[in-house]
């Protein structure tokens, strides 16, 4: 899973897809005080939350901002009640895990407005590689006596180091897929439409950005 997340982050960077951040010496000396845990998939609804905590802190949002996350609040409803293992400690855990999220988010951007070139691709970047160097000098102490044999181990099972390596990267994929869990049409409609409720939002904020980094160039 890391060796995957970080090909992604490493293409974007070295294809000049993304522009790579300078590594400052200060840069690290802030991130420290920041959470690093980007290690799964934010919550749809999180941009709502972001939006309604972020105006209370004298954020003002275009028209198109707030319009764009009523999608999102109905998607995110209509999957929540048709969601077949729906439970309220499920639907609160959620909850609170996008309130500390956004809490998140809100505190780091903050924390870094001297490091313009730091957006949030590039903050998940970095916290990512962070988050991975915390464990491993543990991981090698517990297991690393046992990687080289699970390696040969594992490319023995599917037979070439090709398809090993073919399934790693389709991991993210698979990972889900996996779980098999069942879906009402209505619940698949809801979801649709919290992502694409997403997507309008993620388009309706690009603007202003582009626009306020042009004016700090």
């Amino acid at each position: 899973m890391f060796l995957r997340r970080q090909t992604q982050k490493g293409t974007l960077w070295n294809r000049s897809l993304k522009a790579k951040p300078s590594n400052r010496n200060n840069f690290w000396l802030v991130l420290l005080a920041v959470a690093v845990s980007f290690t799964h998939v934010i919550e749809s609804a999180e941009p709502v939350f972001s939006v309604v905590f972020s105006s209370f802190l004298g954020v003002t949002y275009p028209i198109k901002v707030w319009l764009s996350i009523l999608p999102i609040v109905f998607g995110c409803s209509l999957a929540a009640v048709t969601e077949v293992s729906f439970n309220f400690q499920g639907l609160w855990g959620a909850i609170i895990s996008n309130v500390r999220f956004v809490l998140r988010n809100i505190y780091s951007k903050r924390s870094l407005q001297n490091f313009k070139e730091i957006d949030g691709l590039n903050l998940y970047g970095w916290s990512s590689i962070i988050s991975f160097l915390y464990p491993f000098p543990a991981a090698i102490l517990v297991e690393g006596s046992q990687w080289i044999q699970g390696y040969h181990k594992a490319i023995a099972t599917v037979g070439q180091s090709s398809t090993f390596y073919f399934w790693v990267i389709l991991s993210g994929v698979f990972y889900h897929l996996y779980n098999q869990n069942p879906v009402r049409p209505l619940n698949a409609l809801g979801s649709a439409i919290a992502i694409l409720g997403t997507f309008l939002y993620s388009q309706a904020t690009l603007k202003p950005k582009k626009i306020e980094a042009e004016k700090q160039s």
